[in-house]
């Protein structure tokens, strides 16, 4: 059967284990290595998000996604419509959240500042994220915030743009 055949909810948890899978210096042996259980789907923005958690169910072990600024446009190196799209994931900062009794986690953090080479100007993510399972474990729904700051050379804000909130509601 091909991998991304089946029902309509199937290929997006594909397409989300893919993308972990492909991430560089993240093969699949690492992937499946680590053990746990993988949720993936696509968020309120039709875009992939995969939530990996311990064998156990304790903790969050690992979160990627894309999202997309509905408030924050490219600057002149980019047409006027064009969105700031990004992939958040694993590497960008801390993401080992608890998760409690109730099935609940959730958390924040900061990634950044990242330096642009050529402006001399710095990118800083911060992340609000929130989860928990639903159906007995098999599904897992939450919501994510990101704020993206751009700060010129002399430390001034060039621009600060919020996604809104993005949800998600995922299978393993």
């Amino acid at each position: 059967m091909h991998l991304l055949a089946g029902p309509s909810w199937h290929w997006p948890v594909s397409a989300g284990v893919l993308m972990l899978a492909a991430m560089p210096g993240v093969g699949a042996q690492h992937a499946n290595a680590a053990g746990g259980v993988t949720f993936g789907g696509l968020s309120s923005q039709d875009r992939p998000i995969v939530v990996q958690v311990t064998p156990r169910r304790l903790r969050v072990s690992r979160v990627v996604w894309d999202w997309e600024s509905k408030t924050c446009l490219l600057g002149p190196a980019g047409a006027p419509d064009t969105p700031l799209v990004k992939r958040a994931s694993d590497r960008t900062g801390p993401q080992r959240f608890l998760i409690s009794r109730l099935g609940r986690w959730g958390g924040r953090y900061t990634a950044g500042p990242f330096p642009a080479s050529a402006t001399g100007a710095t990118e800083t993510y911060s992340y609000k994220l929130t989860g928990r399972f639903l159906d007995r474990g098999t599904r897992m729904a939450g919501t994510v915030r990101v704020t993206y700051t751009e700060t010129a050379a002399t430390g001034a804000v060039i621009r600060t743009c919020r996604t809104g909130l993005i949800t998600y509601d995922l299978r393993d």
